[in-house]
């Protein structure tokens, strides 16, 4: 759902459209588990072409050291992120121009 000039500030880095990021999420781990739940949003400009989001991402994340059957245990949350959004409508549908998640404001690991 990425224009294709599309930015994603993630981990320290810059990526730069979808093939960039399909790169990146192929890296992970295939047994990790990881769930971004995002609260909160408020609309700060919204036009007809473009919108810009910004709320909070709680990431709960499992990383065990083979396939998991059913659900994770539930350890509590990793961390909690101010997360920035700016969209753009592209033919009839609205896909991310840029997404920056990069700003911790809570750490289970600090």
């Amino acid at each position: 759902m990425l224009t294709p000039d599309a930015i994603w500030r993630r981990q320290g880095k810059v990526l730069r459209g979808p093939q960039q990021v399909q790169q990146a999420l192929q890296q992970r781990s295939p047994t990790m588990r990881i769930a971004h739940i995002i609260t909160n949003l408020v609309f700060d400009k919204c036009e007809t072409q473009c919108c810009t989001i910004r709320g909070y991402m709680l990431v709960i994340r499992h990383e065990p050291d083979g396939p998991v059957q059913g659900p994770c245990p539930l350890q509590g949350i990793d961390s909690i992120r101010n997360v920035h959004i700016q969209m753009k409508r592209v033919a009839d549908s609205w896909l991310i121009a840029e997404l920056s998640a990069e700003e911790t404001i809570f750490s289970a690991n600090a």
